[in-house]
């Protein structure tokens, strides 16, 4: 049971972690597809079919097949071999996915013709290898071990090792198939040579696989039981390794995804910060607006300081929504312009009528504080004062009587 848990284990996070790599190879793809056309557009496509190939999910087929139809379709608008080669190679795959080797093997030998124009020994191995593929799931084992052994041959002109290595390895299981254990010893050796000369690990396990079941129709036992034992022990080796790796990595990953929400959390202080200290200044700007009376200003600073308060307020409460903006926005530029426009024609009419009544009520605040000033002067005025007044004006009204009557 801990051997199970342990071997799920281990397959779970090799996935995990391949399938990380292949999504950063996607969404680079998917970020340069809108830049580039034609060929070049083309290429994408197949690349992205390619990447999500690699995933043998039927969710992902179904999208690989979606962007080979497009590169299909483009490559044919512009005659363009190379990329129709490409994505017959990848139609062929998926349509073995799905068991229809008819139509994949028509696409595979169209491809292999584009090919074979264009020169490529390495294009001409792949299709070789490809068709061997198709022709192994039909369970015509002897065409397929045609095709496999001119993909071998194809792949040796470049020494490409791994590759040749694989289809040694194909060939060598092919002949186990029909027990014929010679060929398939003889194909296993070649192939654990090559895959030790290259410290091909894995290719070496899969070939230690490969000769303990021939040796066991040879009934060579003790030879069998030895590259079994050798097989199980480089399996767990590697399985191992990949844990270790795979751990390493999501270790990693953990760290950086710390170190960003580190990050993230002291901005998001600081912005709380900036923004406290922003309503804080506005909070005393619109203060001082309120007891501005108290201040002989002339009419236009107070216009322009009660505009310049209002712009400003403006351009914080922009500011705060502007992820809200962008979300809705969903990154479109014309729609982005349209809501600043129309938030800019709405602080055109909220300034005018902020700033009408903000006049008022300074204007109201102004009189009363000049009317209150008066009435305390008023009653400020000395008693004695007033009654000398009052008498010369008495004493002012009897004369100008006596003057009247003596004329």
């Amino acid at each position: 049971m801990k051997k199970i848990l342990f071997v799920l284990t281990i397959f779970t996070l090799t996935y995990n972690t391949t399938k990380g790599q292949n999504t950063a190879k996607i969404d680079s793809l998917l970020k340069t597809l809108p830049k580039v056309s034609d060929s070049a557009k083309v290429d994408v496509l197949n690349g992205l079919a390619s990447e999500y190939l690699l995933f043998d999910v039927d969710e992902k087929t179904k999208q690989a097949e979606d962007y080979v139809n497009k590169a299909l379709e483009l490559s044919r608008s512009l005659s363009y071999s190379k990329g129709l080669a490409n994505g017959l190679k990848s139609s062929g795959i998926v349509l073995m996915r799905k068991k229809d080797y008819r139509v994949a093997l028509r696409n595979l030998f169209q491809a292999l013709a584009l090919v074979e124009d264009l020169n490529s020994d390495v294009e001409l191995a792949i299709c070789f290898q490809l068709i061997g593929d198709c022709y192994r799931g039909k369970k015509d084992i002897t065409k397929a071990i045609d095709y496999y052994a001119k993909a071998f041959q194809n792949y040796e002109k470049h020494d490409e090792t791994k590759k040749v290595v694989a289809v040694l390895n194909d060939l060598a299981r092919l002949y186990v198939k029909v027990k014929q254990s010679q060929p398939a010893l003889d194909y296993a050796i070649i192939s654990l040579q090559r895959a030790e000369a290259a410290n091909l690990r894995k290719d070496r396990r899969d070939t230690y696989e490969i000769l303990a079941k021939v040796y066991k129709i040879r009934e060579e036992y003790s030879e069998a039981f030895s590259y079994q034992e050798k097989y199980a022990a480089l399996k767990d080796s590697i399985a191992k390794e990949e844990s270790l790796e795979s751990i390493a990595k999501l270790e990693e990953n953990h760290r950086a995804e710390e170190q960003a929400r580190i990050a993230k959390e002291r901005q998001e202080q600081r912005n709380n910060l900036q923004y406290l200290g922003i309503s804080a200044f506005f909070i005393l700007l619109f203060g001082g607006l309120f007891f501005v009376g108290d201040v002989a200003i002339p009419p236009h600073v107070m216009r322009r300081m009660i505009f310049i308060a209002l712009f400003l307020t403006f351009q914080f409460l922009l500011l705060l929504l502007n992820p809200i903006l962008q979300e809705y926005a969903g990154g479109v530029a014309l729609l982005r312009l349209l809501m600043n426009g129309f938030f800019a024609l709405g602080f055109v009419f909220l300034i005018r009528y902020l700033e009408k009544r903000i006049n008022m009520r300074l204007e109201k605040r102004i009189r009363r504080r000049i009317k209150k000033r008066v009435q305390k002067k008023i009653k400020n005025v000395d008693p004695k004062d007033d009654k000398n007044a009052k008498s010369d004006t008495k004493s002012t009204n009897k004369g100008m009587q006596s003057e009247v009557a003596a004329s």
